[in-house]
């Protein structure tokens, strides 16, 4: 009988990383883990020693990421995610006969945004109502499958086969860039300073109405960059610009994020990127009109 290959991969050690990686330092990570630091470091130390590399270069001024590490933190991702969704669902399973109904919101906008209508909308649809976060294409298609009750989501969307009520309230889209670039410290920038600058940006298939009305913008501004795959997960693309790897389009909510390394510049104001919000349902009974003409400024 043939051995099976079993990664001696501990999945507590590989998020515990992700946390190290994205907070650049022992002390904070392990406050957020809700663990002492000492426990956290032999994690890190183990994690290594079963890949058989090096994570972080520790320094005076905090963890940084080796490039291996980077790589280590590209691949993983992606698998972590998976495994809380599956986590997710089981969890929901033994709550599903009591659960009313689930709403979805986006990650495009920095949460608090949404914090004006959520009390509302959990008291009108009970207290047992919950609350997922994933990017607007994906709410979109669980709002038509019947697996969320409605999601506020980020315009321009294709809506089509939904009721789609605009909320009045948009964000202009800035320039994330590594704070080690010159343009940081620049108070406005045009494309013309980001033409030789590396672009994270998605494939079309991800959410074709978004990606065409920014290359329309691109277009029109003689503007053409330089594309680098935009990570799935947020953590890894701050990551990856505080890293110096390129720079985002980021919606201004983010700027409350504060987060090291990343400077949020104001483009160009004649180039109007805007991104808005939206609430989407296919059931009638889940719009109320008084909480969602609510002003969230």
């Amino acid at each position: 009988m043939s051995e099976i290959f079993q990664p001696n991969l501990d999945l507590d050690a590989l998020f515990a990383f992700t946390v190290v990686a994205r907070e650049r330092n022992m002390r904070k990570a392990a406050h957020l883990l809700n663990i002492s630091q000492p426990p956290l470091s032999r994690k890190i130390r183990h994690l290594e020693e079963n890949l058989g590399i090096t994570l972080f270069n520790r320094r005076s001024e905090g963890m940084e990421l080796t490039q291996e590490g980077r790589n280590v933190l590209s691949i993983i991702y992606p698998f972590l995610e998976q495994a809380s969704e599956i986590s997710n669902k089981l969890s929901g399973l033994a709550r599903s006969e009591n659960r009313k109904c689930t709403l979805g919101l986006t990650t495009a906008f920095e949460q608090a945004v949404f914090s004006p209508y959520l009390k509302s909308w959990v008291g009108e649809f009970g207290d047992s109502a919950a609350v997922v976060r994933k990017e607007s294409p994906k709410l979109v298609k669980d709002v038509a499958q019947g697996k969320l009750a409605a999601a506020f989501v980020a315009l321009p969307l294709d809506t089509s086969d939904l009721f789609t009520f605009e909320l009045g309230y948009s964000e202009n889209l800035l320039a994330a860039i590594p704070s080690c670039w010159p343009e940081a410290n620049s108070d406005f920038i045009s494309f013309e300073q980001l033409n030789d600058k590396p672009l994270f940006w998605f494939q079309r298939k991800r959410n074709p109405s978004y990606f065409d009305y920014i290359m329309a913008i691109f277009n029109i501004n003689k503007y053409s960059p330089i594309f680098l795959e935009e990570p799935y997960e947020h953590d890894v693309l701050l990551a990856r610009i505080s890293f110096g790897e390129g720079w985002a389009l980021l919606p201004e909510s983010y700027k409350v994020l504060q987060r090291d390394g990343i400077k949020f510049v104001q483009l160009d104001k004649s180039y109007n990127l805007l991104l808005s919000l939206g609430y989407v349902y296919k059931d009638k009974k889940y719009f109320v009109k008084d909480i969602l003409c609510r002003n969230i400024y």
